[in-house]
């Protein structure tokens, strides 16, 4: 044991430094005590940054199948052709790192293809239909407090909202045609209603 050892360290050590080296001894248990207990510690945070990342990752994806679910037909409705969609890249190790895809077809029965190849006009009708969708669906993402709070929970993700959402767009009109201008100006009017 320990204690023996320390026996036969007292015998070779002058006597002077022997209250020295026992002292150093109990140093050193408490510095491996302390050690342990940081290590289990970190070990902890680790576990519950990983399960936060998980419930952040789940939530937005359960956020994409509710977007996916209206931005495609309100963007078909407002531009009169094409579909557009979100999604995760294939490639991706974490979604935090890599974003969101928008996929669309400039017309029906195309190659889907990343937005940024849309012209300006249908670029700005994407993202006007993504706004829509995000506001049909008008949801509220749970804050990093209250994930933290219930990080051993599965089902602690968003809530919908009735809140009214107010978008205020300068200049929208100027990259669209006038025929999406009009389709767009009939569906929000539908939208009143």
């Amino acid at each position: 044991s320990i204690f023996d050892n320390i026996q036969l360290v007292k015998s070779t050590i002058p006597q002077n430094n022997v209250k020295l080296f026992i002292s150093n001894i109990i140093k050193a248990k408490e510095l491996n005590n302390e050690y342990e207990c940081n290590f289990q510690k970190i070990t902890e945070y680790h576990t519950n940054n990983q399960k936060l990342h998980n419930q952040r990752t789940k939530c937005i994806q359960m956020a994409l199948i509710d977007i996916n679910k209206y931005i495609g037909e309100i963007y078909r409705y407002i531009s009169g052709t094409g579909d557009v969609y979100l999604k995760i890249p294939a490639n991706s190790i974490s979604l935090f790192e890599s974003g969101i895809e928008i996929i669309a077809t400039q017309n029906d029965n195309e190659v889907w293809m990343d937005v940024s190849r849309l012209s300006g006009g249908q670029q700005a009708a994407t993202g006007v239909a993504l706004l829509l969708a995000l506001q049909k669906i008008n949801i509220t993402l749970p804050t990093i407090e209250s994930l933290i709070d219930n990080v051993d929970k599965e089902d602690t993700f968003f809530t919908y909202t009735n809140d009214s959402t107010l978008f205020m767009i300068d200049e929208l009109d100027s990259s669209l045609d006038t025929s999406v201008v009009y389709r767009l100006g009939s569906y929000l009017s539908s939208q009143c209603n």
